[in-house]
């Protein structure tokens, strides 16, 4: 495909991306299917744990930065590598502290 092509289809599609709003129901969306890596490696303690978590986060008790990081922490502690190695967990510094908001 020749660049300017390539060029002008990419723009297109990352702005029909960028057009879907991250709501809290849809992040919730996503960390309960990131729950399911945890089905047999987690007890059911800790997968109600981070269940409530998720569902505190949907009705907007608490910011996405703590289910992500109860998550970060059973990943790590699972050894979960397909999560370690997703972008949606760290998708910018840490340093900018964007998901420290409530």
């Amino acid at each position: 495909m020749p660049r300017r092509e390539f060029q002008e289809r990419y723009s297109t599609e990352f702005m029909t991306a960028l057009a879907a709003i991250a709501t809290t129901r849809r992040h919730a969306n996503v960390l309960q299917h990131m729950l399911g890596y945890f089905k047999e490696t987690l007890d059911r303690e800790s997968r109600a744990e981070l269940l409530a978590i998720i569902e505190d986060h949907a009705s907007g008790r608490v910011p996405l930065v703590v289910p992500l990081t109860l998550f970060a922490h059973h990943i790590r502690r699972c050894d979960v590598p397909f999560l370690a190695e997703q972008v949606y967990l760290r998708p910018h510094p840490v340093e900018l502290m964007l998901r420290n908001h409530v």
